[in-house]
Order: C-alpha cells, then sequence, then structure tokens
C-alpha cells in the first residue's frame, strides 16, 4: 500500500494535523495534562492512528510508521512556519507560474504585472534569486483579518505574506507598488520632508528590483516627454548609469513652492565602493500617497 504523508505542526498548545495542506483536525496540546492522547482522525476510507506520548518539543523530527502511513511529526518555531511559505511559493515560482501568480494579491499582481506574461517575464528575469531564497529577517503581525508576516532575503528582497488560514495566503513581493496599511499610516503622520524620503525609499527599492516599469509610471509628464518618451530610454539611461545595487544617503532638502528638492549621494552595496554618484531628486506630492518627480545623475 502506498505510503502517504500527514503533517502534523504544533504551535504552542494547538496542533494542527494536516493531509496535502487539508486541514482534517485540530486539538489543544494541554500542558497540565502529559497522560497519553490518542485520536483517530478519518480521510476518505483511511484511518490513521495519531499515538502521542508527549508534548513534542520545539526543532525536533519523530517519524511514526503504521500498517498504511509515515507520519511526519514537525514541531515549529515561527521561522520554520515562515520559511515553509517562502519555499512554498519558491517552488510555484519556478514550477507553477500560473499558481504562482494567482497567490498574488489581486489588486497587487494588476497594478505590478498586468498580465500572467509580465508576471512570467519577471521570473525569467529573476530566475537566479528566486533559486537561491533564503530567509534573513521577518517581522510578524496579528491583523484583525490576517497574520502578516513581512520576510526580507539576502537581496533585501520582500515576500509579505497574509495567511487568513493555515496554508492559505496572499502575497505581496514588494512594499511599494501598492500602499500597506501600516505604511499608509506611517506616511500619513509624517512631515513634508519625511513623506519625500519615504517616497525616494520606493524608487531606490524599485530601482534595486530593477522595476523600471513603477519608477517610470512616477515620472512628471513633463518630465518624461522631454527626456525619456518611452520606457526603454529610461531603463537603457538606468542601466548605464546605475547598474548595481545601491545604498542611499541624504544631503540637502530644500522646498520652493510645491516642488521638494533632494540632493542624495548612491554607492554600491559592496565592501569597496565603486559607485559614487549624486542623484538630484525634485518632487512634487500629490493626493494620499501618490508623488511624481523628475532627477538628475552626476558623476561625483
Amino acid at each position: 500500500m502506498n505510503s502517504k504523508k500527514i503533517l502534523i505542526l504544533i504551535i504552542g498548545i494547538v496542533c494542527i494535523i494536516l493531509v496535502f495542506g487539508v486541514i482534517l483536525f485540530i486539538f489543544s496540546n494541554n500542558k497540565k495534562n502529559n497522560n497519553n492522547i490518542e485520536n483517530n482522525i478519518i480521510a476518505t476510507d483511511k484511518t490513521y492512528d495519531v499515538n502521542m506520548t508527549k508534548e513534542m518539543p520545539d526543532e525536533k523530527y519523530r517519524t511514526i510508521e503504521n500498517e498504511c502511513n509515515q507520519l511526519e511529526i514537525k514541531g515549529t518555531t515561527q521561522e520554520r512556519l515562515i520559511n515553509e511559505y517562502l519555499e512554498d511559493y519558491k517552488n510555484n515560482a519556478l514550477n507553477f507560474t500560473d499558481d504562482a501568480y494567482e497567490l498574488l494579491d489581486k489588486q497587487y499582481r494588476e497594478a505590478k504585472f498586468g498580465s500572467i506574461e509580465e508576471y512570467k517575464q519577471y521570473i525569467n528575469n529573476n530566475k537566479s534569486e528566486i533559486e537561491d531564497i533564503e530567509l534573513s529577517k521577518y517581522q510578524a503581525n496579528e491583523t484583525d483579518d490576517c497574520t502578516e508576516y513581512i520576510c526580507i532575503d539576502q537581496y533585501n528582497s520582500y515576500y509579505i505574506f497574509h495567511v487568513t488560514n493555515p496554508g492559505s495566503y496572499t502575497l505581496f513581493l514588494d512594499t511599494y507598488t501598492v500602499d500597506l496599511p501600516e505604511f499608509a499610516e506611517k506616511y500619513n503622520k509624517a512631515s513634508e520632508q519625511e513623506k519625500v524620503v519615504l517616497n525616494i525609499n520606493k524608487i531606490i527599492t524599485a530601482l534595486n528590483a530593477k522595476d523600471y516599469h513603477y519608477i517610470y509610471s512616477k515620472l512628471a509628464d513633463s518630465f518624461k516627454n522631454n527626456y525619456f518618451q518611452n520606457q526603454e530610454i529610461l531603463e537603457r539611461y538606468l542601466r548605464e548609469n546605475i547598474n548595481e545595487k545601491v545604498v542611499v544617503s541624504y544631503d540637502k532638502f530644500s522646498k520652493q513652492g510645491n516642488l521638494y528638492t533632494y540632493e542624495i549621494r548612491i554607492t554600491d552595496e559592496g565592501i569597496e565602493t565603486y559607485l559614487n554618484k549624486k542623484m538630484n531628486i525634485v518632487m512634487q506630492l500629490n493626493e494620499g500617497t501618490d508623488f511624481v518627480m523628475s532627477f538628475s545623475i552626476e558623476e561625483e
């Protein structure tokens, strides 16, 4: 008889049992009672016998064999759970691209990619980085609607999971395409100068992700008409002048009328700095979190 796997996630005092990603049974592992716990779980025409003698400590693995199943019991920490979500997205992105596209938040994917074809091109362009995704740091937030996991990998790329039920999530791949509630709240409380900085951070994050579509969408119309009549011209210019991931330091800030000017310095992220340029950004703040800008880049 073929072996089937049940994944049992133990989070605190709650045990969640899944077969092929479907929750079949949830029970509380009461620490006040360390007596044997026996449960029969019915899945279609199979009976899965779970025999837990004690609470399983975090980070421990055990395998239980019965006549028709191998049960993998995984004591899981929050970090391990987040890594499971990252691996799930990576596997879908590399092997089941249509499914990965559906995992993205609907408003977000329409704003960032517009179509499955654009998303597939994005996967092809970033395939090597996606294959090597490793969790670098994360933050967990509880909201009324979901659990939010904000994850950053070793390339400083974002993966924001909104988990509504165990194994069920929607995903955002950056913090700038659509405004998440926590950003909007921070932005609304910010001073004018701080708002300009937050918007510049969006542009630099998009630049590091080579998201030229987003940057082009934020250029003032007159500036585009004079210098970058289409996105391809902008992309070629930026690739010629800034073809590395960069970090920013902020220098001079000024305001004239409804225009804000920030002089910033951009250097590459490497230990040895080869890129060192000055970038002048002129920005107009619009309603809500919207803005438009123009820029110039000079050698130092």
